[in-house]
């Protein structure tokens, strides 16, 4: 089954952003306004819930 990923922020049309996981997980880039980049600290909190969390996305909310 392919798996395509999109961004929307209800103000634009959808934008194709990978065309499989593994290209988003190899390709994606998390800025924040304030901080700049923080694609690695992202990814490291996401690696934390899939290894010792509940898979509550939830529990990823701030």
């Amino acid at each position: 089954m392919a798996t395509s990923v999109y961004f929307y922020n209800a103000s634009s049309e959808q934008k194709l952003i990978a065309n499989s996981l593994k290209e988003l997980k190899d390709n994606l880039i998390i800025k924040d306004s304030y901080r700049g980049d923080v694609t690695s600290e992202v990814k490291g909190i996401i690696r934390l819930w899939l290894k010792d969390g509940d898979k509550n996305i939830n529990d990823l909310k701030e």
